[in-house]
């Protein structure tokens, strides 16, 4: 182990990214907090100096991770003229990521565990988040006229969500290769919901 002065927030960094690999890699409870101080190059007592538990660590895990991807999305929607296609088009280049696959194992790992408070909070924010972006894609799409006015845009954007977990599912169960087509799973609700003048 090396001696490597990090500020507070550095080794926080430094641990989180350790941790997520670890969990991703070997599960909750197959990661063991040995393991993941190892590669974060730390010490047992300098991990829970930052986290108080192992489940305080994992929600913080998810928690950035989801704030990784969301920046992502929200950077890419910035002064977007055509927001619709701009987040497909950010949609398949992250389900095209092996760090999103990453999220996503950890993502179907949370959902076994939301008996704890913090881990259910933190997979609500992100559900919330997600919904909140899409409805707010498909109501300026419908200002503009690429989307059909007669569409419920919060009832699309759940099904956006539903899509997302999908993904999920589907990466759990085949790997990358259940990836490989969802951008073409959005495409289609796309296309359902795009104005008759667009889809033509």
């Amino acid at each position: 182990m090396r001696d490597t002065r990090l500020t507070a927030l550095e080794r926080r960094t430094v641990i989180l990214a350790a941790a997520r690999g670890v969990f991703a890699m070997r599960g909750f409870h197959g990661a063991a907090t040995a393991e993941i101080a190892a590669a974060a190059d730390c010490s047992e007592p300098t991990l829970y100096k930052h986290f108080p538990s192992k489940h305080a660590l994992f929600a913080a895990v998810i928690a950035e991770a989801g704030l990784e991807v969301k920046r992502r999305v929200l950077d890419a929607l910035a002064g977007s003229d055509d927001p619709l296609a701009t987040l497909l088009d950010v949609s398949a280049r992250l389900m095209a990521d092996p760090t999103w696959a990453e999220l996503s194992r950890l993502r179907s790992l949370a959902v076994t565990m939301t008996d704890d408070a913090d881990v259910r909070a933190v997979l609500q924010a992100s559900t919330d988040g997600h919904w909140n972006t899409v409805t707010e894609v498909v109501r300026a799409g419908q200002a503009t006229g690429a989307v059909r006015g007669d569409v419920d845009a919060e009832l699309i954007a759940w099904l956006a969500v539903a899509i997302s977990l999908l993904a999920n599912h589907r990466n759990a169960i085949e790997g990358s290769a259940g990836l490989a087509d969802m951008p073409r799973v959005m495409d289609a609700l796309a296309t359902l919901i795009a104005s008759g003048k667009d889809a033509q």
